[in-house]
């Protein structure tokens, strides 16, 4: 189990969006964040000013990225190609699998230098 961060989440969620984008950043990248992190504010684990909650898993964080954001209008049109080629869009699927990825690993450092 690690305890995750909404800013954490928000933080990958623009670096890895716009990594994946194969122009300067994606439509509406920042009301997706924004509607990020009014998922987390259900965060209840953490202080208020600072929403935290316990993941089982990569795989479980993962799975509540995909039903935060998922569904959302930007974030689908995020996967659908601008001018045709087939490596013109973001993969979903691999987008999220970066942002839990990334989030886990920097709460597993965390947990490293906080026990040191």
């Amino acid at each position: 189990m690690r305890l995750i961060t909404a800013h954490d989440l928000q933080g990958q969620l623009a670096r890895w969006a716009v990594q994946q984008h194969p122009y300067k950043a994606p439509p509406g990248l920042l009301s997706v964040v924004a509607e990020l992190g009014r998922c987390a504010q259900q965060f209840i684990d953490g202080d208020p000013a600072l929403p935290m909650r316990w993941f089982k898993s990569q795989e479980d964080l993962e799975a509540w990225l995909v039903l935060a954001i998922g569904q959302n209008a930007d974030v689908l049109s995020w996967n659908q190609p601008r001018s045709g080629p087939e490596d013109d869009f973001i993969d979903l699927y691999a987008l999220f699998r970066n942002i839990a990825s990334s989030v886990w690993r920097e709460a597993a450092e965390f947990e490293k230098s906080d026990a040191a």
